[in-house]
């Protein structure tokens, strides 16, 4: 997404590429040695990885290699030819693993900020714990120094571990107040089992909504989690993204608005991204109608469903997108996760 704010470009959805040997460097130690492993190319010690960029059940800790993870570090190319393997994920953009080269970049483009997310990091929250604190304490650390090039432009959001919810919050307030981040992200599908309506995430939108930060909810072309993609048994990543993506954002924001969970926290602040947007107003529409229809099945929320997604939802819309649904903004225009007084001389 690139939204245009004032004098400012914000691309509000922007990816890095976790480098080779990125693990072996960030990771503790011990914990390296339990679940790194050889890559013969390279020499280095890399996460297990699917090395088969067509597979239908790619390994839920996404490698450093393959078509399925360097389809995010496709900037300027085909990505029918990441998955085919005419692309590799070392023929990426440098900016991609380097913010120092992203900030050219972004010259180039004319992107004033860039509001990033990880690529093999999007699944490492999902780890078994203990393993998962782990790798989204290196992958944040390492992203800090990504966005030291230059943190006004660079906008880090943090990988946090949801198999506890202790290390989560914890993790939370130390990307805030120690990393410096504009916000952290989760997937939108069940944590073990549980909904995000669940009393088990109040910790988590209590954190945020104290911190002043957004929880973004990042979809994911993977069948490692409960959702549209593993349910439905989407047969490859084209099914997962197109209607996977969609699915779950829509499910995940009926379960924060319909639940009351949005009632309850009202200085929390979501985000969906990568699930474009055009079915905003139509799905808001329903939701709104049953709230009206049957009000004694949800007696405790206050505010109807249009409300509810005005004051705290947002929504990334992809960059050639073409629908009418647009999101209202506050007074200065600034997404969230990206700072508010920001301008670039």
């Amino acid at each position: 997404m690139m939204e245009q704010v004032g004098a400012s470009v914000i691309d509000a959805d922007g990816h890095v590429l976790e480098p080779r040997g990125m693990w072996q460097r960030y990771l503790d130690r011990r914990l390296a040695d339990l679940i790194l492993v050889p890559e013969a190319a390279s020499g280095l010690r890399i996460l297990p990885a699917d090395q088969n960029p067509q597979a239908r059940r790619p390994h839920p800790i996404s490698g450093t290699v393959g078509g399925l993870t360097g389809l995010a570090g496709a900037v300027g190319k085909r990505a029918d030819d990441v998955l085919t393997g005419k692309i590799t994920y070392d023929d990426a953009p440098a900016g991609a693993f380097d913010g120092t080269a992203r900030l050219r970049d972004m010259d180039v483009d004319g992107i004033d900020i860039a509001v990033l997310y990880p690529t093999i990091g999007l699944s490492i929250g999902n780890a078994p714990a203990g393993i998962a604190e782990g790798l989204c304490r290196a992958y944040n650390d390492w992203l800090r120094d990504y966005c030291a090039a230059d943190p006004g432009r660079l906008i880090g959001i943090g990988a946090v571990p949801m198999t506890d919810m202790d290390a989560a919050v914890a993790e939370t307030r130390r990307c805030v107040r120690e990393l410096g981040f504009h916000g952290v992200f989760i997937r939108p599908n069940p944590y073990g089992g549980r909904h995000v309506d669940d009393p088990w995430y109040h910790p988590l939108w209590k954190t945020a909504a104290e911190l002043g930060v957004p929880v973004g909810f990042h979809p994911l072309a993977m069948w490692d989690m409960p959702g549209a993609t593993l349910h439905f048994d989407f047969p490859d990543i084209s099914y997962a993204a197109a209607a996977g993506f969609t699915l779950d954002s829509m499910v995940t924001l009926t379960h924060l608005i319909f639940s009351g969970v949005l009632d309850r926290f009202r200085e929390l602040q979501v985000i969906v991204l990568e699930s474009s947007g055009g079915w905003v107003y139509t799905w808001l529409e329903r939701l709104a109608h049953h709230m009206k229809i049957l009000p004694s099945l949800r007696p405790a929320v206050k505010r109807g469903a249009i409300e509810q997604f005005h004051d705290q939802v947002w929504v990334s819309f992809d960059p050639d997108a073409r629908s009418p649904a647009r999101r209202a903004r506050p007074a200065d225009g600034t997404p969230p996760g990206a700072p508010r007084s920001r301008r670039r001389s």
